[in-house]
């Protein structure tokens, strides 16, 4: 049960402006902490389901909004650059005064996370397992190359002109006939500058595989829907087989898209997904 919620704004001096940051202390664990990164037009409070089932297994939670996201400040759509995101978190982590023991990172949370992971963040020196959510491995899926190099060119003109990403609620998950997704009322978003849309892609094509399979020598879990079409499962097929062996896992959900977490058939992958956890844990202790 969790038994205590702290949440606080600061000034970012890394992304010069406010941080939405949100602790919560599960009250029956041994102090251990998850860092939950969302993914774009995303935000902390929308994973309350995350929350509950770390919580459940006696992990504290962090959380943040990115920059342009949520109740953080910024431009809506201006993600940090994939250069500050590592500053940015030992930033927040270390006015908190944690270390995380294991990420979950959803969707352009998980990219930032891959990007990051290796630059030896002091804060990220004991973490145990990692989460990976529907990952962004490579924005420039799907983007036309002509279309890259006018985005290059006006965004050197235009870097906080916002642009549609085209994501839909029913391109997360299945939107039931007549629901109200609470995608729309609780401050999501489908924008991005022009600035961040190409610092992703440009971030993405620089990754090579060999750097996946150096920077993630600990525990990894993949999960995934079949009918993702936000983030292609068979490219998260790809960067699963790169993972080094013996370490890693994949849950595939059929029928399920971009957010499978909030699918109506979610219970087994989340099951799952408890068991993994627990097993990480277990082996912590």
């Amino acid at each position: 049960m969790v038994s205590n919620r702290r949440e606080c704004t600061f000034r970012s001096a890394v992304a010069g402006v406010d941080i939405f940051v949100e602790r919560v202390f599960s009250g029956n664990g041994t102090g251990e902490t998850v860092l939950i990164l969302h993914g774009l037009g995303d935000h902390f409070g929308r994973h309350e389901w995350a929350v509950r089932l770390f919580t459940g297994l006696g992990y504290d939670v962090i959380g943040l909004d990115w920059p342009g996201n949520g109740r953080s400040g910024g431009k809506q759509g201006d993600l940090p650059s994939t250069d500050s995101v590592g500053p940015l978190l030992e930033e927040v982590l270390g006015k908190e005064g944690i270390e995380p023991a294991g990420i979950f990172a959803h969707s352009t949370g998980g990219f930032f996370l891959i990007q990051t992971f290796g630059r030896n963040l002091r804060a990220f020196r004991n973490v145990k397992w990692i989460w990976l959510s529907s990952p962004l491995l490579h924005p420039e899926e799907g983007q036309a190359r002509v279309k890259i190099v006018v985005a290059k060119r006006l965004a050197k003109w235009f870097p906080k002109l916002t642009m549609s990403t085209g994501v839909r609620p029913s391109d997360c998950y299945h939107v039931e006939a007549g629901e109200d997704p609470e995608h729309v009322r609780d401050g999501n978003h489908n924008r991005i500058t022009l600035r961040a849309g190409v610092d992703l892609i440009l971030a993405g094509l620089k990754m090579k595989s060999s750097e996946i399979v150096e920077l993630l020598q600990l525990p990894v879990l993949v999960t995934e829907g079949s009918e993702d079409e936000v983030c292609p499962p068979h490219l998260a097929e790809e960067f699963f087989k790169k993972l080094p062996e013996g370490g890693k896992t994949m849950i595939f959900l059929n029928g399920a898209r971009h957010e499978p977490f909030r699918e109506a058939n979610r219970m087994p992958m989340l099951n799952s997904v408890r068991a993994w956890l627990s097993l990480q844990k277990s082996r912590s202790n």
